[in-house]
């Protein structure tokens, strides 16, 4: 599981990436384009660093 979080963050930093992302998103009811942006908390969760520490490996 650790490895595919990893290979997740790696793209998100991925230009391209992001504009499949944010193109591929149809907003709909409350479920805003907003709901792709990462807050402080998922960007620390994503981190491949922390993905692939012992304390990112918990469940």
């Amino acid at each position: 599981m650790a490895m595919q979080g990893s290979a997740i963050a790696q793209q998100a930093n991925d230009p391209k990436f992001n504009k499949m992302i944010k193109d591929g998103f149809k907003a709909e009811g409350i479920a805003g384009l907003d709901r792709i942006d990462q807050d402080a908390t998922q960007k620390f969760c994503s981190d491949p660093v922390f993905a692939n520490s012992k304390q990112g490996e918990k469940d």
